[in-house]
């Protein structure tokens, strides 16, 4: 019901129940493997993006940096789902370490679910 309030029959409407299915597939195998690889108390970065144009200029430590410093002072770890290799290294930047890489079943689409521990 969350989804139908927030939207979700629009986006039925506009992207079909094909799409919609396969990105509910794809949400539910990320959420099992989140649950599976963090059953501890933990921050979830859900999603961090940075305009094309604007990156590789410090907007994404703009916006890590205070959230990672309050989670290190609340001692708590924080778990990430990144969908772009090409991030890895920026991540890996700030802390975080891969933990399982896994691929999207019948899609090209790979999966680096990542994890920081917090810093003393």
């Amino acid at each position: 019901w969350n989804a139908v309030r927030n939207g979700g029959l629009s986006i039925l409407s506009h992207l079909g129940p094909v799409s919609v299915s396969r990105q509910l597939t794809t949400t539910n195998l990320m959420c099992a493997t989140h649950k599976s690889l963090a059953p501890y108390p933990h921050q979830y970065l859900y999603l961090i993006g940075v305009e094309p144009g604007l990156q590789r200029k410090g907007y994404a430590g703009l916006l890590m940096r205070p959230m990672l410093a309050r989670l290190d002072s609340e001692r708590l770890p924080c778990y990430l789902d990144n969908t772009n290799e090409k991030n890895n290294a920026m991540y890996e930047h700030y802390g975080f370490k891969v933990i399982k890489e896994y691929q999207i079943p019948k899609t090209s689409v790979r999966v680096w679910a990542m994890v920081r521990k917090p810093v003393s």
